[in-house]
């Protein structure tokens, strides 16, 4: 019989690495609460339910009699199924308190700070005046939900206020607000030792707290790299991390770099994809074996090479969707298109709804570096 993997989603996301868990020879049962998901439809079984619901996810768990679980590309998946790991013995997961240490924002923040770690520093509301401009984030949440940036202490009330009416846990953090460049810095350890690696960088289009478009590689990444690998290494031997991802998301000032966050999950849009055809490896691979408890041999010798990235299709406004168009500039750098939502699709929230995603390949950097002048057209959604 085939093991079971539950995985914690069925959007776009998860999309290739339920691909890639078929063809490891699992079956798989995705869950969520949203039925419509494209990777529900590809997964053997979908089961509804909320995957932040730890105790729901735990009956299911239990009544399938899973043998893997994975988490989707969300922090409270992470945290859900390092739960589920714990209580049914299952390998691949951090211990729960690591996973919450690292993923919810306010724990992550203040652990930092501790160590030492490049991060921008924390405030009171009270404090806040004095430091401004600060950013105001729910501790629980991604994809930019319920973030802003104030500038003055008049905008501070209704910032967090924000920040709370977002939050599932009514919760924030307040902290300083730099300037420049945002990147991520993606690894995958391997007996808490840095096996691969892949770095880009990253621009937000319609929304300026959700990443929705990338290129490979970071342009500065040569002086720091070793830097990010040995604070990667030094983190997994402090907080005793299970193999898998070490994904960084930090803004480069032109001479540091400061940690936004940490996640230990895929992360979203399909950014594997692109990070798979920079190492000549499959980044979902990495994953799915790290959940499974598996040696990540086959990373040996991975280098990131070339220049890739992704893009997603999002809307300027609310409506039905009437067409997805391409850049003519950019069709030729396109390798694959997915559309996580149809022609005739309603979108109700356009700056939060990614409705499909590009991958690209570029033929060299100045190439990738060009077309990023006009990355905002991109893509286009046409909506009636």
């Amino acid at each position: 019989m085939k093991k079971k993997l539950l995985l914690l989603n069925g959007s776009h996301s998860e999309l290739t690495l339920i691909q890639k868990a078929m063809e490891l020879g699992l079956e798989v049962i995705t869950t969520g609460n949203a039925p419509d998901l494209i990777g529900h439809k590809l997964a053997d079984r979908y089961i509804a339910a909320d995957y932040t619901d730890r105790s729901a996810i735990l009956k299911i768990a239990k009544q399938e009699s899973i043998d893997f679980i994975c988490s989707c590309a969300n922090d409270g998946g992470a945290i859900t199924a390092s739960y589920v790991a714990h209580e049914l013995g299952l390998p691949g997961h951090d211990d729960p308190e690591v996973c919450e240490l690292i993923h919810l924002k306010d724990k992550f923040k203040k652990w930092a700070l501790d160590q030492g770690l490049p991060t921008s520093p924390l405030f009171s509301p009270e404090e806040s005046a004095n430091h401004l401009p600060v950013i105001v984030k729910p501790t629980d949440l991604t994809g930019g939900k319920g973030i802003s940036v104030v500038r003055s202490s008049s905008e501070l009330k209704y910032a967090i206020e924000l920040a709370k009416k977002a939050s599932p846990s009514n919760s924030y953090i307040v902290e300083k607000f730099v300037e420049g460049t945002l990147h991520s810095f993606s690894t995958i350890v391997s007996r808490q030792t840095v096996v691969a690696t892949h770095s880009d960088n990253e621009f937000s289009t319609i929304n300026p707290f959700t990443v929705s478009a990338s290129y490979s590689p970071a342009p500065h990444l040569k002086p720091i790299k070793s830097s990010l690998v040995e604070l990667t290494e030094s983190i997994a031997k402090n907080l005793k991390l299970e193999d898998g991802i070490v994904h960084y998301q930090y803004l480069w000032d032109g001479k540091q770099y400061w940690i936004i966050e940490i996640t230990r999950r895929c992360s979203g849009d399909l950014y594997p994809a692109p990070a798979s055809l920079a190492i000549q490896r499959s980044w979902e691979e990495a994953i799915l074996l790290a959940c499974m408890g598996q040696p990540l041999d086959f990373l040996s010798g991975a280098e990131q090479e070339g220049n890739f990235g992704r893009v997603c299709f999002m809307a300027h406004k609310n409506g039905e969707i009437k067409d997805f168009k391409i850049h003519p500039l950019l069709e030729k750098n396109v390798v694959e298109t997915v559309f996580a939502r149809p022609v005739g699709y309603s979108i109700s929230n356009f700056k939060i709804e990614k409705l499909g995603v590009a991958i690209l390949k570029f033929r060299d950097k100045q190439e990738a570096e060009e077309k990023a002048k006009f990355i905002d057209e991109w893509t286009q959604v046409v909506v009636d």
